[in-house]
């Protein structure tokens, strides 16, 4: 289809376009999800797509078969860095992300289903080489906060306990300590926020379990990262920490209905900041 087709849709409030159905319209707005046209991918498919899982215009059937392609492509060109193959990897990371918002008002994957997309996810936030922010003239990949848009309502579904949430939380450590190749400036930061508190509002992971894993980022060089200006990856990794632990601890002092063990867990992430920029 042109785009002035998908245009129209949304021009009319996304609703279903005469002589179509959603289901005949699927796999191509499927395959948009990896098109290097910013607008046919970001702004017109993904948008319709998104308008019409949260609008029950797919059957439970259709959306868990999406499941299974979607987690395909998270591998499709993985370990390549600079190449245009990321596109599909993090726009079907947040096409899984909307698939599971639409669970967690309306249950319709298994228990089974959701730890597979967990695994899928967290495979993929550890594996991914690509994370540019915006990309000029092809726009957003945003592989990183797309997947922590993934996590984050992963993280509310009554399918992931305490286990599950202990996952994400060492992926998301995991995934900063070592990240070395990229200076998140595109409010990474500010998307895995989203997923940690999503993780404090369920209220199932113990206070010294999150002390333990601000330590994990705080501590996880010798001597608290307190070399890392000498080179300039392990700096990189040390500034994306230092940021990410800083935007956490602003959100919980403003956040309108603080959530369990907030206040435990700012005296954690002072005494982490003060180890990263004892100096400050």
């Amino acid at each position: 289809m042109e785009k002035d087709f998908w245009r129209a849709i949304i021009a009319n409030k996304c609703a279903v376009p005469d002589s179509y159905t959603p289901s005949q319209l699927l796999p191509e707005l499927l395959e948009n999800l990896g098109s290097l046209d910013a607008e046919l991918r970001d702004d017109l498919s993904l948008f319709i797509l998104s308008s019409w899982l949260e609008g029950n215009k797919y059957s439970p059937m259709e959306m868990r078969a999406m499941v299974a392609p979607l987690k395909t492509n998270l591998k499709h060109g993985l370990g390549e860095s600079g190449t245009d193959s990321v596109f599909r990897r993090t726009f079907s990371a947040i096409t899984l992300a909307e698939l599971v918002h639409v669970d967690n008002k309306g249950a319709y994957l298994t228990r089974e289903e959701v730890h597979e997309i967990l695994d899928a996810g967290l495979e993929y936030l550890l594996a991914e080489r690509d994370l540019r922010g915006y990309v000029p003239a092809k726009g957003w990949a945003h592989a990183l906060a797309h997947t922590a848009d993934l996590l984050m309502v992963l993280a509310r579904s009554v399918h992931c306990e305490k286990n599950e949430l202990q996952r994400i939380l060492n992926a998301v450590s995991a995934q900063l300590v070592n990240s070395g190749q990229t200076h998140y400036t595109h409010d990474e930061d500010e998307r895995l926020v989203n997923a940690i508190v999503a993780i404090l509002n369920r209220d199932i992971v113990e206070a010294q379990t999150l002390a333990d894993w601000v330590e994990s980022l705080s501590q996880a060089k010798t001597e608290g990262w307190k070399d890392a200006y000498q080179d300039p990856s392990a700096n990189r990794a040390r500034h994306n920490v230092k940021t990410f632990l800083r935007s956490l601890h602003y959100r919980l002092t403003k956040i309108e209905t603080p959530p369990p063990n907030c206040d435990s867990l700012l005296v954690s992430l002072r005494e982490g900041l003060k180890v990263i920029t004892p100096w400050a």
